[in-house]
């Protein structure tokens, strides 16, 4: 008997011995680094398992017409100001497909008398105070209360003469088809004077005269006036390179990458804008050859104000 229980009480021992092993190698297991093939973080398993299924990748289209209303608790005034002709309209598309959330313009509330009585819903504004002035002593509101403004940089001809052309459409009453058929509205003559093949016409020469002086203090205002935080983004630099809207993103508090989901949002964004070009308005012949014969017009008032532009900005930084 006493040699019997002998035994029993060393298999019982031995197979703990044995349990004990296999569990304390279990967790060197679970600690060890993972094979190269095999080493991704959570966010990176997540994302590559959402994208090899297709079957429940919901398709691009639908995916960027989700829009909704920013968080309230979340909330603060953000602002995309730019002089007009700035591609304003575009960033303002782009980002609200890029981020899912509503963005608006402050010209959809002009009974408004002050942006605190803007709806507590949207990433961000557009405006394009000062260059136009509205909601009365905006500047008073701006030095009060934090703010954060993106400042949209374009040459003030290109910028001037792309308005020009849009408050043309505008007042054809063909805004709405977002420039479909714009070769009816224009021909030449609706830039240049009739006897001169490069000589603007007045009503394009009067208009760039009251743009450039808007456009001076439009960016005098935000770059040496205000006193907010403000990020400052050149226009031809997002035509080049799309994918920095994302750096937008991040400055109004929204990361593209946190989430497989936005990922894939930001992925199926870069997509649409490289194969559309979001809001970027059609080329037109007519008025593309009559913007640089008149450009060369303007060459040195045009080297006059981005030399402006360029102390103005040095002396912000």
């Amino acid at each position: 008997m006493r040699g019997r229980c002998k035994r029993k009480h060393i298999l019982a021992a031995t197979i703990s011995g044995i349990l004990v092993w296999g569990f304390m190698f279990g967790i060197h297991l679970i600690d060890a680094p993972l094979p190269e093939k095999f080493h991704h973080n959570w966010l990176e398993y997540s994302e590559s398992k959402d994208l090899k299924d297709t079957e429940n990748l919901e398709p691009c289209d639908s995916l960027l017409e989700k829009v909704s209303d920013v968080n309230q608790s979340d909330y603060r005034i953000q602002l995309i100001t730019a002089s007009p002709g700035s591609g304003s309209d575009w960033c303002y598309s782009a980002m609200a497909m890029l981020t899912g959330h509503t963005t608006d313009s402050v010209y959809n509330y002009l009974h408004s008398k002050s942006l605190d009585e803007l709806p507590h819903r949207a990433l961000y504004y557009k405006t394009h105070w000062p260059f136009m002035r509205h909601f009365g002593p905006v500047d008073k509101y701006l030095s009060t209360h934090p703010v954060r403004a993106v400042l949209l940089l374009r040459n003030p001809y290109d910028a001037g003469f792309s308005e020009f052309v849009r408050q043309a459409v505008s007042s054809k009453n063909a805004y709405s088809k977002k420039y479909l058929n714009v070769e009816s509205i224009f021909k030449e003559s609706s830039f240049l004077e009739s006897n001169s093949s490069d000589r603007p016409s007045r009503e394009l020469r009067n208009h760039l005269t009251r743009f450039f002086k808007n456009w001076r203090s439009h960016h005098e205002y935000w770059l040496k006036n205000f006193t907010g935080s403000l990020k400052v983004v050149q226009y031809s630099d997002l035509v080049k390179d799309v994918t920095l809207f994302q750096d937008i993103a991040n400055y109004f508090g929204f990361d593209v990458t946190s989430t497989p989901t936005r990922q894939r949002r930001f992925q199926c964004f870069l997509t649409k804008s490289r194969e559309k070009e979001v809001m970027r308005r059609p080329r037109v012949a007519v008025i593309e050859n009559s913007k640089e014969k008149v450009r060369n017009s303007y060459k040195e008032k045009i080297a006059e104000e981005l030399e402006y532009l360029e102390s103005c900005v040095e002396s912000r930084s």
